[in-house]
């Protein structure tokens, strides 16, 4: 299934930022959306992490998951992010973060053809080929050596019952800490976001908002 992204009307963030409809409209339009001056036209996800960026400062309320306008479809997979390093706090709020890590992990699958992949492991399924992907961005993320990310993705894969080479995980792995860089450097502001208490729902506009601005260009 397809996987919705969540949309916000646009009365409703002008009441977020206290500003006027034909603000949103003049900020958005010159950055390549298409605007209508309609009170219930839907925002994106990344549109609305840009008026955040730039009117959250006005922002009169938080955003409430609860709202009528806002479509809460499920993002949640099953990640795992156990490490030793780890505070408390971040394994304890990481489960409210899981859209978060899907964004940074959706953005590294574009930077390399993950498809290739399942050339190298026969019935690789989709999340464990993302849970490949991120323990990779978090083993960067943390420092460990190169040779260790390799060990412990073998020692993982073995688990799940997959072969794959020791030798052919430390040629997977060996570039991706330049190919991945933007991804790691958004997952260690993240854990720092949830140690020090930011909201999951600001968090994850915020990274929207990042990833959107290093696109590449056409």
């Amino acid at each position: 299934m397809q996987e919705k992204e969540k949309v916000i009307r646009l009365s409703k963030a002008a009441r977020d930022f206290n500003i006027s409809l034909d603000q949103i409209i003049e900020f958005l339009t010159p950055r390549g959306f298409e605007m209508q001056r309609n009170p219930n036209f839907k925002l994106t996800n990344t549109m609305y992490a840009l008026l955040d960026l730039e009117f959250g400062e006005f922002c009169k309320e938080e955003i409430d998951p609860n709202d009528d306008d806002t479509n809460n479809d499920s993002f949640i997979d099953d990640y795992e992010t156990d490490n030793e390093n780890s505070s408390s706090k971040v394994s304890a709020n990481i489960d409210e973060f899981t859209y978060t890590w899907k964004l940074i992990i959706d953005s590294a699958k574009t930077k390399f053809d993950h498809k290739s992949l399942l050339e190298k492991i026969p019935g690789l399924s989709k999340t464990v080929t993302d849970k490949v992907i991120f323990a990779i961005i978090i083993g960067f993320t943390i420092n460990q050596s190169k040779l260790l990310i390799a060990k412990e993705l073998f020692d993982e894969m073995m688990m799940l019952g997959y072969d794959w080479e020791p030798e052919s995980i430390q040629e997977f792995v060996n570039d991706k800490d330049k190919v991945f860089s933007l991804e790691i450097y958004l997952t260690g502001l993240v854990t720092g976001m949830i140690r020090d208490g930011f909201d999951p729902t600001r968090v994850s506009l915020s990274i929207s908002q990042l990833l959107y601005i290093n696109e590449p260009l056409n």
